[in-house]
């Protein structure tokens, strides 16, 4: 894999977050900047849904970083 943004991604275990062309995947493509989080209905569903996104993903980079660090002892 060639140096630069690419080889930093693969490095930091961020591929799983990155398309084809290494351009970011919208994970969580209701949660932006611009977005009105004033109703606490939204506020709530987004909440679940960041959270439910937790439970998936932090396992898998946790297992992708053990496997990392495994290869260093």
């Amino acid at each position: 894999m060639p140096g630069g943004f690419k080889q930093l991604m693969h490095e930091l275990l961020m591929d799983d977050f990155l398309d084809y062309f290494y351009n970011p995947e919208p994970v969580m493509g209701e949660v932006s900047v611009n977005f009105n989080y004033t109703k606490p209905a939204v506020v709530k569903r987004l909440a679940r849904k960041y959270l439910s996104f937790c439970q998936e993903v932090i396992p898998h980079r946790a297992t992708l970083m053990i496997e990392k660090l495994k290869q260093y002892l």
